[in-house]
């Protein structure tokens, strides 16, 4: 079954292949005081081979000394989607829109050296001007600072000898570029940190490296949190680990957030917080996307962190491969608002994470060697990067699959968003030949070229384990990695460890053209580490350049006139037009030297679309192309309506009228001669009209309001219903059984109470055609129940808790129903009224408009219903003498007339709201004609 175990604060929650909104899954953080251990003197200052501490060795050649880490339990079942060839893989190579320019190498020199210890971890940041690499040491991460050349500035050290607390390596390097700082990290050796795991920070003082820095140790108890990889963000410094209970047991991984103000300003208050997620392969897979460039992300999103989920990590047939975000949104005054949602989940073409079957991935072949190297497969590598572009958001993001045959190829994927959640532009599988890729890393440059760096080794095609790169322009074509792969540093030799990495590191320069890289490479069977930069080229821009601000003018029915800015260096201009209906472009001008150009000849009320192109000396441009529409008579609206008519509102509509720019309506009493405006330039139907008086009748009217002027007006009319009554007046006495129900009318508000304790109400309707209701039950002062009988059948009931409105929604066969109101635990109120309602939907009642009755001899017509106050009865024909009855529905006679010749007005204001039944019979006490009319 799927492993989804998460702490008690996560929702029990399953990522999908689609997310429409971003569910929260963890709310209220950990916090973790932090310490600041020290503010160093400046490095320059420092005498080489000075340490605040006592070098301790805590690595070696197989890793951390002591470690007693139990491998984690693999989620792998059979793959349900991946068969033969990755589907994604790039079938042509070398192919660019613009030329097959190589990119251009810069610095390539080499990196710290061989420390004795696997694997080194090569990590690097890069700031205006100087670059810091750091790399395992077998007492800790060592750092080095250079100049872009490859020269020294501070010279290869332990951090620990800067910070003050020993370290256990696993380094990583980052250059805040908002802050125009550098950030170094790795985590702690417990025995040198008052016996406790944690990560510690050196952030510097200003923008130069060989200056002071501030010190922060996050202790974590006895959890060690493995291979962390950290980010910058405009709002925090975020982070993921690998998190093992006493350096041992894997016990699931953790996203942080570190205070990034608090810090850059050696604030001894400085805190962190921290979520413990799931130990899924999907949450072990995370890593924080780093924010580069000089446009911060947009206003209000949190830190974002990237997974990857393959789907025989469970053993569900309906997983598909997939990659997604979650958002740390971190509140640092108070931890219990801090949430982690889950931002997007996008499915991906199908993908194998598992490179081969070998213990700890090691998949990848050398030459001459029967070693191995591990492949750190089910990983997102180190690292997401994001860029706000402006028109667009972006992130790129990398990970390592089996091309086929158990090859490891690099799996890269562009996400971008302009409004709205994250989605996959483009996607790919890089693999030009059968070398194993591995470990790579991605990033974008200020234009949105995309630079890959990884490394290389086959046993199969005599490639020694080196470092290479590849791009993309963004104008390239998608899904592609179009630049020819470049050489980096060629290996020379096998490397003597399975281990290797676990990571290599691509930034972009704060200049926004240059990448840098470090990797891993072999020149002997130990390791050796590589710096390089390179850039890539710039899309060439069109020939000449488009047209802005297209603009129209001057409508009229028949006329328009068209304008655009002026292109430098354009020589003329072509002007097309058309009907945006049409196929066919009309031209209106071409090699014209104007920035505008009359339209006549057009059809009033009429969109057209037109476009323009600028003609340089180099030639011409693009087409760009805009709309506008010629005015239209003003028409008066029609198919006015009233609905949701209630004793001191109504709901006026209309159907819009094309052209219109707005609408005005007003409304008056019947018998009133001033007109009161409800809205004088609505921009949209319908409009609520309210402050009513009760059971009046009201004129209202609406005129369109267009460019060409105002249309006449269209009038119509509603009356408004009488006053609510609490209780209403089918809230009978009676109706404590099915027997005593009142029947109540349809689409109606009916009042009633609930009193006293244990007191209960029906309600009668008939249904004639079978079809859908609702029954609401609202206006609640207690905790009311509704139950709905179908005869005496209980066939549906709704129970809300408190005074939350009930609702019960039901397909009806025609027959007789009962609605019955309860309080649960005989709860009462013997003062505010609940309101039922039944709705009609599909459903009908039985026959309730203005009836009639023809023969030979007679007409008889009852209207209108439902009826407020003066119900008409029409008779003509041969009928002598008749009487009008009228009954409630309990068959009490409630009123008796003398029928008149021609019509008959019964003044039945006094009535109280609900269903009663006409009949008209002739002097013999034969029935003429009966009918139903509900009294509103």
């Amino acid at each position: 079954m799927r492993k989804t175990t998460l702490l008690l604060l996560l929702v029990a929650f399953s990522f999908t292949a689609s997310a429409q909104q971003s569910p929260v899954i963890a709310r209220g953080a950990d916090e973790i005081k932090g310490n600041l251990i020290r503010v160093t003197e400046p490095l320059r200052a420092m005498t080489p081979g000075t340490s605040l501490v006592k070098d301790v060795i805590v690595r070696d050649e197989n890793g951390i000394i002591g470690s007693h880490k139990t491998p984690r339990v693999e989620e792998n079942y059979p793959e349900q989607s991946f068969n033969g060839a990755d589907p994604s893989l790039q079938q042509k190579y070398n192919v660019q829109a613009e030329g097959m320019n190589a990119a251009t190498v810069g610095a390539n020199f080499n990196g710290m050296g061989y420390t004795a210890v696997n694997p080194p971890d090569p990590t690097l940041c890069v700031g205006p001007n100087h670059v810091i690499q750091m790399i395992n040491g077998n007492s800790g991460a060592y750092m080095k600072v250079y100049t872009k050349t490859g020269g020294q500035v501070v010279a290869q050290v332990f951090l620990d000898a800067i910070t003050g607390r020993g370290g256990l390596g696993d380094p990583i390097a980052l250059y805040d570029q908002l802050a125009d700082r550098y950030v170094l990290i790795e985590f702690a050796n417990k025995a040198e940190n008052g016996n406790q795991e944690g990560l510690i920070f050196a952030i510097s003082q200003t923008n130069d490296p060989s200056g002071a820095w501030f010190v922060y140790f996050f202790g974590y108890g006895n959890t060690f949190p493995d291979y962390p990889k950290v980010s910058v963000w405009n709002d925090a410094y975020y982070a993921t680990t690998n998190d093992f209970a006493n350096a041992s047991t894997y016990s699931g991984s953790s996203v942080w957030a570190f205070d990034r103000a608090k810090m850059l300003n050696g604030d001894v208050s400085a805190s962190a917080q921290r979520f413990t997620l799931g130990n899924t392969n999907k949450f072990f897979s995370m890593c924080p996307v780093l924010w580069q460039g000089s446009t911060t992300p947009a206003a209000g999103t949190g830190g974002l962190i990237g997974y990857m989920q393959d789907n025989a990590w469970t053993t569900s047939t309906t997983d598909v491969d997939s990659i997604g975000l979650l958002e740390f949104k971190v509140n640092f005054a108070n931890a219990a608002l801090s949430t982690v949602t889950h931002k997007s989940s996008m499915a991906t073409t199908s993908f194998k994470s598992d490179i081969c079957t070998a213990t700890r991935g090691r998949c990848i072949s050398q030459p001459g060697s029967t070693i191995a190297l591990e492949a750190l497969h089910q990983k997102v590598q180190n690292q997401p990067v994001y860029r706000n572009f402006g028109t667009y958001e972006g992130i790129v993001f990398t990970h390592v699959v089996d091309k086929g045959s158990s090859i490891s190829a690099i799996r890269w994927y562009e996400l971008q968003k302009t409004t709205g959640n994250w989605g996959i532009t483009q996607e790919s599988t890089f693999s030009p030949d059968n070398t194993h890729r591995w470990l790579p890393s991605i990033c974008y440059d200020k234009f949105g070229n995309i630079g890959l760096g990884y490394n290389v080794s086959s046993s199969a095609t005599g490639v020694f384990p080196g470092a290479r790169f590849s791009g993309r322009k963004k104008c390239d074509p998608l899904n592609t990695m179009t630049y020819a792969e470049q050489t980096i540093v060629a290996g020379t030799a096998a490397n003597g460890s399975n281990r290797y990495g676990d990571y290599n590191h691509l930034v972009a320069d704060p200049d926004g053209t240059t990448f840098w890289f470090t990797a891993e490479w072999n020149g002997a069977s130990t390791w050796s580490t590589r710096i390089a930069s390179f850039t890539l080229d710039q899309c060439t821009p069109a020939l000449c350049g488009d047209p802005t601000g297209l603009n129209s003018s001057a409508l009229t029915f028949t006329t328009a006139t068209v304008g655009w800015t002026a292109v430098a260096s354009a020589i003329s201009y072509d002007v097309d037009y058309k009907a945006t209906s049409s196929a066919t472009w009309i031209n209106a001008v071409t090699g014209g030297t104007s920035t505008s150009v009359a339209l006549s000849g057009l059809t009033q009320g009429t969109q057209y679309d037109w476009r323009v192109r600028a003609t340089c000396a180099a030639g011409s441009g693009n087409y760009v192309q805009a709309q506008f529409t010629t005015t239209a008579p003003c028409n008066a609206p029609t198919g006015l309506t009233n609905t949701s008519i209630t004793s001191s509102s109504a709901v006026v509509g209309w159907t819009l009228v094309s052209g219109a720019n707005n609408y005005t309506i007003e409304y008056k009493t019947t018998a009133a001669t001033t007109w009161t405006t409800a809205a004088a330039a609505a921009t949209s139907s319908p409009v609520t009209i309210s402050g009513l008086v009760a059971s009046t009748t009201y004129d209202w009217r609406v005129r369109a309001n267009c460019t060409s002027g105002a249309s006449t007006y269209a009038t119509a009319q509603f009356t408004t219903s009488a006053a609510s009554v609490c209780p209403g007046p089918l809230d009978v006495s009676t109706n404590g059984t099915r027997n005593g129900a009142a029947t109540i009318p349809f689409n109606t508000d009916t009042k009633g109470l609930i009193n006293p304790a244990g007191d209960n109400d029906y309600y009668r309707f008939v249904i004639t055609t079978p079809g859908t209701i609702t029954v609401t039950l609202g206006t609640l002062p207690a905790d009311y129940d509704v139950r709905l009988y179908r005869n005496n059948t209980q066939v549906a009931i709704s129970q809300n808790g408190g005074t939350t409105s009930e609702t019960i929604n039901y397909t009806a066969t025609a027959g007789t129903y009962y609605a019955r109101v309860t309080g649960f635990n005989n709860v009462f109120n013997s003062t505010i009224c609940y309101t039922l309602r039944v709705q009609l939907g599909t459903a009908s009642e039985p026959e309730m408009t203005g009836a009639e009755t023809l023969t030979d001899k007679y007409r008889i017509k009852v209207y209108p219903n439902p009826v407020i106050s003066a119900l008409n009865v029409s008779i003509s024909g041969a009928t002598s003498k008749a009487t009008i009855k009228v009954y409630d529905l309990n068959g009490k006679l409630v009123l008796s007339r003398n029928a008149t010749a021609g019509n008959t007005n019964l003044n039945i204001q006094q009535f109280s709201n609900g269903i009663y039944v006409v009949k008209v019979i002739d002097t013999n006490g034969n029935t003429l004609h009966q009918s139903k009319f509900v009294k509103q």
